[in-house]
């Protein structure tokens, strides 16, 4: 799904050769959008989704079904689900590409990045860095906590080494809690800003994952503002879906995968060039 270049588009392209695989090098040119398009992809993934709602639908329920389970399973199926995550997203992109090229959608391609030979090496070393960097993330973020607690229990005529108690250590340890939760929520955005654009790279652009996740990230801070707008919009959304006893999520969750393939598509443009070989 394409969108017309503006000029104002066009001036921030830039081109990088991004892998090198054998004789055929992969150059992604990677496109400066509007704001305007933060609403373009929702629209579009909205499109994608009304193709085929009913398999978009299953695909969802299957998607969830699989986390749930993993996650039932105490530390290892949590990691195993963190793990599996981009594989899987990865997944939802294939089908949302089947879509946009007018196909119908096929429940295995859900599975398909752990099937493929090529891919499945690399989206799995994906995975297993996004798992590290929750946990990292988690580590960090429970460390923080410890420290504040420690540190909020403890007032002057303790530290002096008087008892006593501090009146206001409950506050002070709420504050500690919150600092805490607000540096989880930061290294989640990090997370987020690192592999966002690296799955669909390595599933659809067979990119290696860090050459991916380089130009995944440059691709995300090129394109902030109409991710922000894109965001803004879907946080209202997420709210109106919540309504329903949550039921709207089953419409949201798969138009959000369609937008961000869209996005994906409307950003990146991967080529294939084999030297030697002049294009048009």
């Amino acid at each position: 799904m394409a969108y017309p270049n503006t000029a104002e588009d066009g001036l921030d392209d830039e081109s990088a050769p991004a892998a090198s695989e054998g004789s055929v090098n992969v150059v992604v040119t990677i496109h400066a959008r509007g704001a305007e398009r933060g609403t373009q992809w929702l629209r579009g993934g909205w499109r994608l989704f009304i193709a085929a709602p009913g398999m978009w639908i299953v695909l969802t329920i299957v998607f969830l079904l699989i986390f749930i389970m993993l996650n039932l399973v105490p530390v290892i199926g949590m990691l195993l689900a963190l793990v599996l995550a981009p594989a899987l997203s990865g997944g939802v992109l294939l089908a949302a590409r089947d879509a946009d090229a007018g196909r119908p959608l096929d429940l295995g391609r859900l599975f398909e990045p752990l099937l493929t030979q090529g891919v499945r090496g690399d989206i799995v070393i994906l995975g297993l860095l996004y798992a590290g960097a929750h946990v990292a993330a988690a580590v960090v973020s429970m460390l923080l906590l410890l420290v504040t607690a420690d540190l909020s229990a403890l007032d002057p005529g303790q530290l002096s080494g008087h008892v006593g108690v501090d009146p206001g250590s409950a506050a002070s340890m709420g504050l500690g809690v919150l600092f805490a939760c607000l540096i989880w929520l930061a290294l989640g955005v990090a997370v987020m800003v690192v592999f966002f654009y690296a799955i669909p790279l390595i599933v659809l652009a067979a990119l290696p994952p860090i050459h991916a996740i380089g130009q995944g990230v440059r691709g995300l801070l090129r394109n902030a503002l109409p991710l922000l707008v894109l965001g803004l919009v879907w946080t209202v959304l997420a709210l109106l879906a919540s309504l329903p006893m949550m039921l709207g999520w089953l419409v949201l969750w798969p138009v959000t995968w369609a937008a961000w393939y869209t996005s994906y598509r409307d950003i990146f443009d991967p080529a294939e060039v084999i030297p030697g070989v002049s294009g048009d």
